[in-house]
């Protein structure tokens, strides 16, 4: 994988771990990118199941867990006049299948920066229940139009952060 573009969406990572440590109280993060793993860390499961992917960040706030998925992006794709966002097939899958065993509350974050003219700059939580707008099996991906999201309370914050 291209280092600078890892480098770019861990930054996206460490500003949201920021954001929520700055605003949340009694909140700890665990943050994957942290590891130094170049490559989508694997969660090991008892034999009868697949490996699945990690989360970016494992949030608790109290006894209570979340798991976060960031994906920082400079456009949102615009099919048929919708304004779409979306991740790889066989990732979404995954995740699914994490918060199917574990009960565990998990939202999949879009940051978008820099999106010019094709829609807004921003924040975007999605949780991972919500069933796709479109899957694109060409291209391994699905898709959530943008009024399937919840913008971020705290969105501003995070992109004046990593704007600085």
């Amino acid at each position: 994988m291209n280092k600078e573009l890892l480098k770019w969406g861990e930054d996206g990572e460490k500003a949201v771990m920021e954001v929520i440590l700055e605003s949340y109280d009694n909140t700890i993060v665990y943050a994957l990118f942290e590891s130094g793993n170049n490559s989508a860390p694997l969660m090991h499961c008892s034999k009868e199941l697949d490996k699945i992917v990690a989360p970016d960040l494992f949030v608790f706030k109290g006894k209570q867990l979340c798991y976060i998925e960031c994906k920082r992006k400079h456009q949102w794709v615009e099919w048929d006049g919708i304004l779409q966002t979306g991740i790889n097939t066989r990732n979404w899958h995954s995740y699914k299948k994490l918060h199917e065993l574990t009960g565990v509350n998990f939202r999949l974050m879009f940051i978008h920066q820099d999106s010019g003219s094709l829609g807004d700059d921003g924040v975007y939580l999605v949780n991972i229940n919500e069933a796709p707008f479109r899957e694109w099996k060409g291209g391994g991906e699905v898709f959530w139009k943008l009024e399937q999201m919840k913008k971020w309370s705290y969105s501003d914050i995070l992109l004046k952060k990593l704007k600085a």
